[in-house]
């Protein structure tokens, strides 16, 4: 280093060690250096010799002595002054015989030298003698254990001392002092060196030695012949083996070279693996190598000893290893390994080696998922290979690399400052955004990389405009060399790529819907063309990655090839209709730079995807050019409009106040952003129109302390069409913040604003229509007047002379906002209830047309739609009618236009639509004509540009992926399943939105905005997609799944299954009479009324007893009925009223009996008595007794004895005994029935008495006091009427509503009726004809009982019963359910909602009940929920109601194990995908709307929302989305508790086997 290059280096220089070649270093390109890729340690004694050992080795050895040879004649001889090199090793120790000492550089004494080197050798000892021996004092201070440790410790340095000697003895060639002691013969006198010679030679000639002749050695692939000594991973000898890359584990062969004895040390693997270039010179130079290395790595995997494996170890290859292959490697490649390319590439490299790395490949691909990575592992080229060298392709992309980092670099230095200074008033947010928009960037990450050159390439395709379907046909040609997960899931479903020998993925059924084979597109559109072909290929590889490798299932390395069947073609062919409809509008997107210009917009979007402006200054001329013309604002008063509770409040300010001890302190500060100058023109402006007046300094609303309350204004952008051309103008804002902090909300009708998710609702058939009437208010919220009370609070911050409001000039005022301002805290909530006004109280518009977020859709054709500033109207037509209307404006529309014009109010005639099929609603096109709503051409089109624009930057901002996220998550309401298909995107908005910085995105990124960008077509509802009528239910253990499916309601609970012809309790039969149906309507019909008591008795357990024994439906009670009692029959007959047993003197109950007594007052205290008739004697109430009676025969005799008249209706005084006890009888019979009449418990009761229409009870006081109460009258009919066959006047007394109008008839007089002839019997009795009258007729038994019943079904009284039934059932159930649902008053309060909805449940109505469901879908349009509101402690608090799924008649259809365990959660939405896997193997399933039932909220929110923040639960949710994108399905979930789950019992049946 003291001439020529180095000599500058010579002072102070680089030294680099690494194993990489020196072209190849990286060191290198920083700075000048010396480059070495072998080392060795010098020792002391080398650098004091200044030789080192190698140059006394072999390679050297004959150099040496020759240099030494030169140098010893040169020099003086031994003993002068100076002292010649000999050519023993210069560092042997001093007073060995062999040794040769160092020279000292100034000649000194050798003998001091040797001197001083035994005494440095002396303290040594010494030095190591204390150490062995230790402190004394801490001796003493360690405990035993301890002490053990130290000598543990003293013996290990002893033995490493030992084991350095006999090293350096060995090295020397000598022996040990013990052992050249036992030396004998010719062997003693020789020197240590001459025996290390002869023993190197002896080790030379040995045949098993590597440093054989060519002729000797024979080719061994793993070396050695199966003793432990020549086993490469055991031998103590051979240099060490790091791999062909430097970096993996040691493993030494015991090959000999030149250089062994020269210790040299390989340099340590560089920072960078090596390439193939590497692996292959490293293949050809060591054959067998990398087999052996392979197979030493299996039998450490492996299991030593196992079964098939011998301990001997005389083979070549460890029987460890092939257990490995065949036990762990076999069944996880799940391939064949191809030999036939080894075979071809024999001649290259050792066969063994291209086997074994094959393995290693194929593991890594199994591993990976793909191929583009593990096919470097081969030694034989690389898939899709070029003419180029490997070698010359690393060198082209790493120059290519480097040109790229210098421009980026030089991009970077050139950059944009941007002002980091935020402003409070444009959100105090905007200097912090547009930091982190437009700031420099943090990691240049290498655009070389293959990522950013795949970005390059899709730049330069997208530098030109093309219509949607063509951006979607480029992206599949580029998808399938993204360096992603999902990029080799597109070159596997293409078919390329694929790894020799590869089998295919067995993880999809032969008639699964996805995946489908791709290959196999292109032929089934042949006839749409390339361009379409391509672009439904690329949204079904979209579909067929989410449903195959969601998470981290790996990619499959070859897709199987596979027939399409017939509901793959039905989705391909689907696909294709979404993807012409886009094409057919024509629509074109953006070129790249255009659309990077959009997408690097540092603005905030909303919910739609829209640009959240920033405030400006205001400009008059552009304010004034956004207004309204003069005349045309302000022209009516709020309050014209508002319903009462609303008027109130915004006629009184002080009632919207928030208490004073709620005023914010101190008052939030706004400004007026104006010149005086331009706030002059534009406040002028705004009171010419009626929008501002103005307010005295001492008017203007103060806060606590005193201080005005002032407001601020300034402008957004706004862009408007004037004179045909587009012009730029300001929309004013009002920023009422200040006041706002002072006032609480106005609860207006805020609550009722449609929701988009709402209309994808609709329904429409296939020959259906849907047409839209629209109309839009001119500036809606300038349109109506506040009172002059809020004047105070609407006041802004900067004064303006009065002289702009047509006052004196000089005189300085506030101006204040008239109108209701859109800043305003209420002005959303008022103005909706305006417009609800307006179109529905004066437009005369039905209100159950409304579609609102708090009530189900209306289930009719025509439907409202208001929306602030917006009348919508939709027409549900046949396709006849709708060309027969001729676009005509319907008569709402008419009406509505009319009202309008009528006060005054401007509409904007440009947004009108009449009877249109095509209307924008909620941001969303509704294609009426073709039954589908979603996202409109126009924004799909600008969703694909900004996506496909995105994918081509290198570095992304968090601006850029919001903006195009903003919309793409709007476009994924009209079909929510999609939202799962972005996942890391908004992590990484966290990430970039915590860092100001740009940054590469990661794989997972670019791959979840690929996918988006391919799914932008199926952003849509079918609104024709039909209803089906099968429901599903899921459920998951931990052991397996389940599922069940219904078409049908089970039939009422607690009933049975009996054939109406049979009697339920005797069996005889019955077709041939009248049936007795159960009265709790069990479902079993009897011959009798003796059969029907039995059935019901409960304490008397009958053969076919009621199941419904404890429900206790109304009685009613028949007394004195006769033998026959033919009443009670009848009302048994009507069903759904028990009847009590007849009281009667004929059933042996005598009321002036003991038990005859009890018993009636038994019947009479039953609970749930609700009627009973009364029919006391009347033979002794007659008023023809003591009439003269004429027989047959012409005589003439007495008639009965008269016992009572007017004056004694209680019975006369001078009646016998007997006759006076029988009188007495009859009175308290009758004062029995008038009195429990008068004290009955109304309304829960009826009361009836029957008695002549001329008999003396109707005389009686009791009588006469309750004809004097309105609820009691009179029925008086003939029993002619009724089918009796005598004329016989009767009255029915009573309180039952209904029973005048079933008895009160107007006799005609019949024909053919019986007379009253008395007749006399042989034994002088007369026989009277009144008593063949006395029972009542059939006829009219049976309108007392239709009556009866009439009355009762009008109060609700079975279903009452019914309720209280089900609600005591219910409340045993929820009390066995969630924590919540068992608290006491959300109990009864839920439980009372699942009565009424059970009562809506009813047989061969599902249909019905299914379209009831999904009209009260949830505002999102995706599942349906039932909540209670209840108060708790002044708050109301919502309580959701679980699903009946108990009363669906269920059979199960899967019921399936895990393969592995999971959270439940994970395992619920599992379940849910087994069944739509199923699901969609029918193309009768597809295109259909289902219920599916579930008793997780924790699932059904995922599925509602449709996806979840946990990245499990999302990767399954993709599975799902991907088979209802498929399969055009539309899954509605509901909720239910586990006990009504049938499902569970299935998904449990593999437990025990677990």
């Amino acid at each position: 280093m003291d001439q020529g290059d180095g000599r500058s280096l010579a002072a102070k220089c680089r030294y680099h060690c690494c194993e990489v070649p020196s072209v190849d270093c990286p060191e290198l390109k920083r700075g000048r250096s010396f480059h070495f890729e072998k080392f060795r340690v010098i020792n002391q004694k080398e650098l004091d010799a200044k030789v080192p050992a190698w140059a006394f080795g072999r390679s050297c050895a004959k150099l040496m002595k020759a240099y030494l040879a030169n140098r010893t004649e040169e020099l003086p001889p031994p003993g002068g002054d100076g002292q010649g090199p000999r050519d023993e090793l210069p560092w042997r120790e001093a007073g060995d015989e062999e040794s040769s000492g160092s020279s000292d550089a100034s000649g000194s004494d050798r003998g001091d030298l040797k001197a001083k080197l035994q005494a440095a050798r002396d303290k040594v000892k010494a030095l190591e003698k204390r150490y062995a021996r230790g402190d004394k004092k801490e001796k003493k201070a360690k405990d035993g254990k301890e002490k053990k440790k130290h000598k543990k410790r003293r013996g290990s340095r002893r033995e490493e001392r030992s084991r350095s000697s006999r090293r350096r003895r060995k090295k020397k060639g000598e022996q040990s002092p013990r052992r050249s002691r036992r030396v004998e013969g010719p062997e003693k006198d020789k020197k240590p060196k001459e025996r290390g010679a002869d023993k190197e030679k002896k080790r030379r000639s040995s045949p098993t030695s590597p440093e054989g002749s060519e002729d000797e050695r024979q080719p061994r692939l793993f070396g050695g012949d199966g003793s432990d000594e020549s086993d490469p991973g055991h031998s103590a000898r051979g240099r060490p083996d790091r791999g062909p890359f430097g970096g993996g584990d040691v493993v030494r062969y015991g090959e000999g070279s030149d250089s062994d004895s020269e210790s040299f040390r390989d340099a340590p693997a560089g920072q960078k693996a090596g390439n193939q270039v590497h692996l292959i010179q490293y293949a050809k130079k060591k054959p067998g190598r990398l087999a052996s290395r392979l197979l030493l790595k299996m039998r450490r995997e492996g299991a030593q000893g196992s079964v098939g494996a011998s301990r001997r170890r005389d083979g070549l290859t460890p029987p460890s290893a092939v257990h490995y292959l065949v036990t762990v490697m076999g069944p996880r490649l799940g391939t064949k390994l191809n030999m036939a390319e080894p075979a071809r590439a024999a001649h290259l490299v050792h066969p063994a080696d291209l086997v074994g790395q094959r393995i290693k490949a194929l593991e890594k691909a199994t591993a990976d998922g793909h191929w583009a990575s593990a096919q470097h592992l081969e030694l034989l080229s690389p898939e899709m290979g070029g003419l180029l060298e490997r070698d010359e392709e690393i060198y082209t992309s790493r120059e290519h690399l480097l040109d790229l980092k210098l421009q980026s670099y030089e991009g970077w230095k050139k950059g944009p400052k941007t002002d980091q200074k935020g402003d409070q008033e444009k959100g105090g947010r905007k200097g912090k955004e547009k930091g982190r928009g437009k700031g420099k960037e943090s990691s240049v990450t290498a655009p070389g990389d293959p990522m950013s050159l795949w970005m390059e390439r899709w730049q330069r395709w997208r530098s030109e405009e093309h219509s949607p379907a063509e951006v979607l046909e480029g992206l599949w040609l580029h998808l399938r060399s993204l360096p992603s997960k999902l990029g080799h899931f597109s070159l596997a479903s293409a078919g390329d790529g694929v790894p020799p020998g590869a089998g295919a993925s067995t993880r999809v059924r032969g008639d699964d819907l996805l995946p489908i084979d791709l290959r196999e597109v292109a032929t089934h559109l042949l006839d749409a063309g390339s361009t379409v072909a391509n672009s439904v290929a690329c949204l079904l590889n979209s579909l067929n990655y989410l449903a195959l490798c969601s998470g981290h299932a790996p990619v499959p390395t070859v897709m199987p090839e596979r027939t399409l069947t017939s509901p793959q073609k039905e989705v391909i062919e689907h696909v294709r209709r979404a993807v012409e409809h886009l094409e057919a509008t024509g629509e074109r997107v953006a070129p790249f730079e255009r659309m990077s210009a959009e997408l690097k917009e540092a603005a905030r979007f909303d919910y739609s995807g829209e640009p959240i402006l920033m405030m400006e200054d205001l400009e008059a001329e552009q304010v004034i050019a956004a207004w309204p013309a003069i005349g045309q604002a302000a022209v009516q008063d709020a309050t014209t409009f508002l319903p009462d509770h609303i008027r109130e409040k915004l006629e009184d300010p002080r009632a919207c106040l928030l208490p004073l001890h709620e005023w914010p302190s101190p008052t939030p500060i706004s400004k007026v952003r104006a010149s005086d100058e331009e706030w002059h023109k534009v406040v002028a402006a705004a009171h010419v129109r009626g929008l501002m007046v103005p307010l005295d300094p001492e008017d203007v609303f103060k806060d606590a302390s005193g201080e005005p309350v002032l407001n601020g204004a300034g402008a957004v952008p706004k862009f408007k069409t004037i004179g045909g051309q587009k012009q730029k103008c300001q929309r004013f804002i009002s920023n009422l913040i200040p006041s706002n902090a002072f006032q609480t909300r106005i609860d207006g009708d805020d609550k009722y604003l449609p929701y988009l998710g709402q209309l994808t609702l609709l329904e429409q058939e296939a020959d259906q229509v849907w047409l839209t009437d629209s109309e839009d208010f001119t500036s809606s919220f300038n349109l109506f007047r506040l009172p002059a009370a809020w004047h105070k609070l609407m006041g802004f911050g900067k004064l303006v002379d009065a002289s702009a409001f047509g006052g004196p000039a000089g005189r300085k005022v506030y101006p204040a906002m008239a109108v209701v301002p859109m800043g305003w805290l209420s002005s959303v909530a008022v103005v909706q209830a305006i417009v609800r006004s307006l179109v529905f109280d004066h437009a005369a518009v039905p209100r159950q047309t409304e579609v609102t977020k708090v009530q189900p859709i209306p289930d009719s054709g025509d439907l409202t739609v208001i929306y602030l500033d917006s009348f919508d109207e939709l027409r549900r037509l046949e396709k006849g009618c709708k060309e027969a209307l001729d676009e005509s404006m319907s008569d709402r529309h008419a009406q509505f236009l009319r009202v309008c014009r009528e006060k005054g109010m401007p509409l904007n005639e440009s947004k009108r639509l009449v009877a249109a099929t095509r209307g924008t609603l909620q941001g969303g096109l509704l294609d009426g004509d073709a039954g589908r709503y979603g996202l409109s051409a126009d924004k799909m089109a600008s969703l694909i540009g900004l996506a496909s624009s995105l994918i081509g930057h290198h570095q992304w901002s968090e601006f850029m992926l919001r903006h195009m996220v903003g919309k793409a998550t709007f476009g994924m309401c009209f079909r929510r399943p999609l939202f799962s298909v972005l996942q890391s995107v908004f992590s990484e908005i966290q990430c970039r939105a915590a860092c100001r910085d740009m940054a590469s995105p990661a794989a997972t990124v670019v791959d979840e905005v690929v996918m988006v960008l391919s799914l932008v077509p199926m952003m849509f509802t079918n609104l024709k997609a039909g209803l089906d009528e099968e429901v599903a239910v899921t459920d998951a253990s931990p052991s397996g799944g389940g599922a069940a499916v219904a078409t049908r309601f089970r039939p009422p609970p607690l009933t049975v299954d009996s054939d109406p012809r049979i009697s339920y309790v005797c069996g005889s039969d019955c077709s041939s009479r009248a049936r007795y149906p159960c009265p709790a309507e069990c479902g079993a019909m009897f011959c009798s009324l003796a059969c029907v008591m039995g059935h019901r008795d409960i304490d008397r357990p009958a053969a076919g007893e009621c199941p419904r024994r404890a429900w206790r439906p109304p009685r009613f009670g028949e007394r004195f009925s006769g033998a026959r009692a033919p009443l009670s029959h009848a009302v048994a007959l009507e069903g759904r009223i028990e009847v009590q047993p007849p009281f009667d003197l004929h059933f042996g109950l005598d009321m002036f009996t003991e038990h005859g007594r009890s018993e009636l007052q038994r019947l009479m205290e039953d609970e749930d008595l609700a009627a009973e008739h009364w029919a006391p004697e009347c033979k002794l109430f007659s008023r023809a007794r003591g009439r003269p009676i004429t027989l047959e025969d012409g005589r003439t005799i007495q008639g009965p004895q008269p016992v009572r008249d007017g004056r004694h209706l209680m019975g006369f005084p001078w009646l016998s005994h007997d006759t006076r006890a029988r009188v007495r009888q009859s009175n308290n019979m009758v004062l029995k029935a008038l009195k429990r009449g008068r004290d009955v418990n109304r309304p829960n009761r009826y009361w009836t008495v029957e008695h002549p229409y001329r008999s003396w009870m109707w005389d009686f006081t009791l009588v006469k006091e309750m004809e004097r109460e309105p609820d009691f009258s009179h029925s008086v009919g003939s029993s002619c009427c009724f089918g009796g066959q005598r004329e016989k006047w009767f009255s029915f007394f009573g309180d039952l509503p209904t029973l005048p109008q079933h008895l009160a008839v107007d006799c005609p007089g019949h024909q053919g009726l019986l007379s009253y002839q008395v007749t006399q019997r042989a034994d002088g009795s007369l026989v009277y004809p009144t008593e063949e009258e006395a029972e009542y007729p059939w006829e009219l038994c049976t309108e007392y009982a239709a009556a009866l019943t009439e009355q009762l079904n009008l109060d609700g009284r079975f279903e009452a019963m019914v309720s209280a039934q089900r609600e005591r059932y219910y409340l045993e159930e929820l009390a066995q359910s969630t924590g919540r649902l068992a608290a006491t008053p959300v109990k009864e309060a839920v439980a009372a909602v699942l009565v009424r909805e059970e009562a809506l449940m009813i047989q061969s109505e599902e249909r019905a009940h299914l379209k009831m469901l999904l009209r009260s879908a949830t505002y999102r349009g995706t599942d349906v929920r039932f909540f209670v509101e209840l108060d708790t402690d002044g708050h109301p608090t919502m309580h959701e109601v679980p699903y009946l799924a108990m009363r669906w008649d269920w059979k199960t259809i899967l019921a399936f194990p895990w393969k592995e365990d999971g959270h439940i959660n994970e395992l619920e939405l599992n379940a849910v995908a087994a069944y739509l896997k199923r699901r969609s193997r029918s193309q009768l399933r597809h295109g259909k709307q289902y219920f599916h039932v579930l008793d997780s909220m924790v699932t059904r929110g995922c599925l509602a929302k449709g996806r979840s923040s946990s990245r499990r639960l999302n990767q399954v949710l993709r599975r799902c989305t991907a088979l209802l994108i498929a399969s055009d399905g539309y899954m509605f979930p509901l909720w239910t508790i586990s006990r009504w789950n049938f499902a569970d019992k299935p998904s449990r049946l593999h437990e025990a086997k677990n």
